[in-house]
């Protein structure tokens, strides 16, 4: 291991906000642009029954950094903030509805 093995550059800073959900307000790391990236609203249909609020109150408990109180059903949020939220549910009724959505039944 080098010492440039363990320097991050602004490349890797932003990648791993865009991965945490949170790239809103990052320069070229728009969730929208990111590949998997699942409107909140499709999310909140599938599992929630459409209530957006929880589901954003969900996604928060998966270290999302989703503004609980917005009404934007077409914000994007990472596939991977989504698969955090399905790891920490994946024996319950949110886990085995975010399996539907994420294999692809959106």
């Amino acid at each position: 291991m080098t010492e440039h093995d363990l320097t991050l550059g602004p490349a890797d800073v932003t990648a791993g906000c865009a991965e945490d959900g949170i790239a809103e307000g990052l320069p070229g790391a728009a969730a929208e642009d990111l590949p998997g990236a699942i409107a909140v609203g499709v999310l909140a249909d599938a599992v929630t029954g459409g209530n957006e609020c929880a589901m954003r109150k969900l996604l928060n408990s998966a270290r999302g950094h989703v503004d609980e109180y917005a009404t934007d059903r077409n914000e994007m949020v990472t596939r991977t903030l989504v698969l955090d939220l399905f790891a920490l549910r994946a024996g319950d009724r949110v886990g085995h509805k975010l399996a539907g959505v994420l294999c692809g039944g959106m």
